[in-house]
């Protein structure tokens, strides 16, 4: 462990899956007394592994600790052969203050409460992944000292008009008092802290990915919605007209923007292809049969566009299909000779 409080787990110490042990700022192996009240106080199982101790201090208002393990040593063939680099696994830079659970700092808020992690699968900096409650050091996580926040309902996904103005809404349960932080494109909304977000004259630059975090003392939720800008596909970058061997592989594409999903179509001389419903086209193996004009419908909710006409060209090697004849001719007159071939000019 790094940072706030260091300590270094002894050689080959292993915890099994979904194990725990702990790290106290005690030494456990030489003071029998304080491990024996530790263990009282806190119910403790005498299974569960105790190491010890620490260096530094955990702060009650913020810090941050980090969890590392060593990774593979450096090749023999390397600079570094044989050094061993530590990869960061896991950590948490805590709050006393939302979205993190405030309850948890025993200064200001609560009496012997602790931040109790919710789930060790998941990312252990997210603020939503811990509550406050009564200390369960060794063992699963108890209940948390309020309800804490859960969220009903949110504005679903929907695009806006441009120049429109939208609101999007939060409703939530949980203990009082709770509290709302929204983000864009996870970057938290200055002043943004009601249960609703009033957007106005809303462009393509508001449209994304909307959060919002509800904090109560003991915890916080979130959730997520996308607004996206009401407007039909536009074609950004057209088909290039192409010329291929015979026999290799042309590839049209073609680039568009607008509110999702868009859907693609591609025709040859106005013709829909089957199972051309993607922004490339492959045609492998292209032959003179595949010579046309190519263009690509795109379409979403809102409209569709069809892009400009391609030619795929096929540059085919010349083939005689008439060889020149003999002929006989008298001297001093005219000899003729012909031939007719097929290939690209």
């Amino acid at each position: 462990m790094r940072d706030a409080v260091d300590f270094d787990f002894p050689v080959n110490v292993t915890v099994p899956a979904n194990g725990y042990l702990v790290v106290v700022g005690f030494d456990p192996s030489t003071n029998a007394v304080t491990l024996a009240a530790f263990q009282s106080r806190y119910g403790l199982n005498e299974a569960v592994p105790i190491y010890g101790p620490w260096r530094g201090k955990l702060a009650n208002d913020n810090e941050n600790i980090e969890l590392y393990q060593p990774g593979d040593p450096q090749p023999a063939d390397t600079a570094d052969a044989g050094f061993v680099p530590y990869l960061l696994v896991d950590k948490v830079k805590y709050f006393d203050s939302a979205p993190w659970p405030a309850l948890a700092d025993g200064n200001t808020n609560g009496v012997g409460l602790s931040l109790q992690r919710l789930a060790g699968s998941s990312y252990g900096n997210d603020p939503t992944n811990w509550v406050a409650g009564e200390p369960t050091p060794g063992r699963p996580t108890g209940a948390a000292a309020l309800t804490t926040p859960s969220i009903v309902s949110l504005t679903a996904e929907h695009a806006v008009e441009p120049g429109a103005s939208d609101t999007l809404t939060v409703n939530a349960s949980g203990a009082a008092t709770l509290s709302y932080q929204w983000s864009f494109n996870a970057a938290a909304i200055p002043g943004a802290t009601g249960a609703s977000l009033f957007l106005s004259n809303f462009q393509s630059t508001n449209a994304g990915l909307y959060s919002v975090v509800v904090a109560n003392g003991a915890g916080a939720a979130s959730a997520s919605t996308r607004v996206d800008l009401r407007s039909g596909p536009v074609i950004n970058r057209q088909p290039q007209n192409l010329i291929v061997a015979a026999g290799g592989t042309a590839v049209f594409s073609v680039v568009a923007v607008g509110t999702l999903p868009l859907t693609y179509q591609w025709q040859r001389n106005g013709t829909d292809l089957p199972d051309a419903s993607n922004p490339v086209l492959f045609l492998t193996n292209a032959q003179v049969s595949d010579e046309g004009g190519y263009r690509v419908v795109v379409a979403n909710a809102f409209g569709s566009v069809t892009s400009t006409v391609a030619t795929l060209t096929i540059n085919s090697p010349p083939l005689i299909t008439a060889q020149p004849q003999s002929t006989n001719v008298i001297a001093g007159g005219t000899a003729t000779f012909s031939v007719a071939a097929l290939g690209s000019a």
